[in-house]
């Protein structure tokens, strides 16, 4: 295990906790309605993500290269911090993809209010255009 090795594993960590912070930013973001606070971690993300998928290939490759048993358990050991970075990482990314869906989820279903409103605003102003008495949309 060289030293080269080391020093991208612990960048790695880092980028995948800095991933996890960012990820538990935008959640907090959501919640509080901050969209600006939302793009500035989502964006920030993407920077650390290019960056830590860069090192995870690069380390990735150089495991698969590693021979003889002592240093795979040498290089595993090194990379254990890594997996479980990692492992926080993707659990808070999920929840962030959670609060995603059920925003889109709640946004789909104000616009199909506002489709029915408007919907029923036009059918009421067509039936007074002919002089009709409006009736109650008893749909709704």
């Amino acid at each position: 295990m060289t030293t080269d090795m080391r020093k991208a594993a612990a960048e790695l960590q880092d980028l995948l906790e800095r991933f996890a912070a960012l990820s538990e930013c935008a959640t907090r973001a959501c919640d509080t309605g901050d969209s600006t606070a939302l793009g500035a971690a989502l964006d920030a993300r993407d920077l650390v993500n290019g960056r830590a998928g860069s090192l995870a290939r690069e380390l990735a490759q150089q495991r698969r290269a590693t021979t003889g048993k002592a240093a795979r358990e040498a290089f595993d050991a090194v990379l254990a911090p890594v997996r479980a970075a990692a492992a926080l990482a993707e659990g808070r990314n999920d929840e962030l993809a959670r609060q995603a869906r059920n925003a889109r989820t709640a946004i789909g279903e104000q616009l199909d209010r506002l489709r029915h409103d408007a919907a029923a605003r036009s059918a009421y102003a067509a039936t007074a255009e002919r002089g009709e008495r409006p009736r109650l949309d008893l749909t709704r």
